[in-house]
């Protein structure tokens, strides 16, 4: 490229960043989030077909992790390139991805649409690994699946007696006040919109359930954990298959 080619392709690129008028700046004067966004321009110069963007927020801090996310997915969708995005943070795969694969050692467990793969797991590795989950033993009937929280009404291709487990997601679940509830609250972390409790039940075994963020329940206090999810759950027939 020519000379002012070269300048005029940096001057697009710094604009497209959001970078304009800072070129004359060395790398140390620079925020994180800046430097993040010079290594997004100098990486789209060349006009790649193919972008690849290993862990690029790793290094930021959460406000502007957040803050860069919503940028270059914004830039990365105006220019319509096809962009390989690598990272361990489930909820950045779910908001920048129009599709998702789901790796274990080495291995594609499932790829998909974020929503189809949120909702339908292909296995528990990615039922665990998209989201917070719990596990449930349950007993598939004909009307539905008997748990320690009670019976979900859902069609299972299952016989009735056969032995289940179900994926329950925080908001699967509801949290009430009762001195006489069978579960008991252990820890509670409060999320500005919400609370997200961790409940011990009888069983020995916890669930993670969304409370909201006016009623807050005291560690230790007695509940009654019921499920509400209004919608059939993902039951997988062993460890790892879905039924």
């Amino acid at each position: 490229w020519s000379s002012g080619k070269r300048k005029q392709r940096i001057k697009e690129l710094l604009n497209l960043v959001s970078l304009e008028g800072i070129d004359g700046r060395y790398p140390h004067e620079l925020s994180g989030g800046q430097q993040q966004r010079v290594a997004l321009a100098r990486a789209l110069a060349a006009e790649p077909d193919v972008v690849l963007l290993d862990e690029p927020f790793s290094s930021l801090d959460a406000e502007n992790r957040a803050v860069m996310r919503m940028q270059v997915h914004s830039i990365l969708k105006s220019l319509g390139s096809t962009v390989v995005f690598v990272t361990h943070d489930q909820e950045e795969a779910l908001l920048l991805g129009d599709r998702v694969a789901v790796m274990s050692t080495g291995k594609i467990e499932q790829i998909g649409t974020p929503e189809g793969i949120f909702q339908n797991p292909a296995s528990r590795f990615v039922a665990e690994f998209l989201g917070i989950s719990s596990f449930l033993p349950a007993i598939v009937t004909s009307r539905g699946i008997q748990t320690e929280l009670g019976l979900n009404p859902q069609v299972e291709t299952a016989s009735p007696g056969t032995p289940v487990e179900a994926l329950v997601r925080p908001d699967d679940l509801s949290l009430y006040e009762d001195p006489l509830g069978e579960g008991r609250v252990i820890r509670s972390v409060f999320r500005g919109m919400d609370y997200l409790y961790e409940v011990g039940l009888p069983s020995g075994r916890i669930v993670h359930c969304l409370g909201e963020h006016t009623v807050r329940h005291p560690l230790g206090s007695r509940v009654r954990v019921e499920i509400t999810a209004g919608h059939g759950l993902i039951c997988f027939a062993d460890s790892n298959t879905p039924e």
